[in-house]
């Protein structure tokens, strides 16, 4: 596989993946990533809904506000206008909740999901996943879209960064990887520290539908959150 990236502006990045799953195009925006910001990663989702709306595409929206939702291991389980499905051995981890004032017995749902404190704590309605590597141990975490999508995008918030995984050094992070088709993207590199309390927006744009999402992760795991989830077909 081929990468290349291209600056698009200031504070939006495109790139492009080119493998024998053919073209995928890339928005990242991550620049601006103060709590409460009306702009957080306003450039780039509105440089993806312009190439979708270019190519005739319906986008559809799962915003998740007043939505409380389980979704139990080796189940698919719809969550809007998409699923989740996800295999785990172990049980569930401990620390599986979240830190919102109202705490989820399953590491993956949907609801009110929080990031602890500091100064950059805030709480929103979203999906909240977690991989885990410890003790419980994630085999399959995956999105699933029936029929088939040709784009995707989120905001992505609490991705742990360089620094903040298991161990020390500049590579500890968890190395949380969004698979799609035959690409990969680490967004652990490829996001601003999307960390506790920060967001990040990314988009892709595939010339060839896929059904799935799958994510993976290294070192102690990760959880993390998406908000705004956007397909398009």
């Amino acid at each position: 596989m081929m990468r290349r990236w291209l600056c698009f502006g200031l504070v939006a990045w495109l790139g492009l993946a080119v493998g024998r799953a053919g073209m995928i195009t890339v928005y990242i925006d991550g620049t601006d990533r103060a709590v409460g910001s009306p702009s957080r990663g306003a450039a780039g989702r509105a440089s993806w809904t312009g190439s979708v709306t270019a190519l005739d595409g319906t986008i559809l929206t799962d915003d998740f506000n007043g939505v409380s939702i389980d979704v139990p291991a080796d189940t698919v389980t719809p969550v809007g206008h998409f699923s989740v499905y996800y295999e785990q051995t172990g049980g569930y981890s401990p620390d599986a909740g979240n830190t919102a004032p109202d705490p989820r017995p399953t590491g993956v749902f949907v609801g009110a999901t929080g990031t602890g404190g500091g100064e950059n704590a805030e709480t929103i309605d979203g999906l909240e996943l977690r991989f885990e590597t410890l003790g419980p141990v994630t085999e399959t975490l995956e999105l699933r879209f029936d029929p088939p999508v040709f784009a995707w995008s989120a905001d992505i918030y609490s991705v742990d960064g360089a620094g903040f995984g298991q161990g020390l050094g500049t590579d500890s992070n968890d190395h949380t990887t969004l698979h799609v088709l035959e690409h990969a993207f680490d967004l652990t590199e490829v996001l601003e520290y999307a960390g506790s309390g920060y967001m990040s927006f990314f988009g892709i744009v595939s010339d060839v539908p896929f059904s799935s999402i799958r994510f993976t992760s290294e070192g102690d795991g990760d959880r993390f959150r998406l908000d705004n989830v956007s397909i398009a077909r």
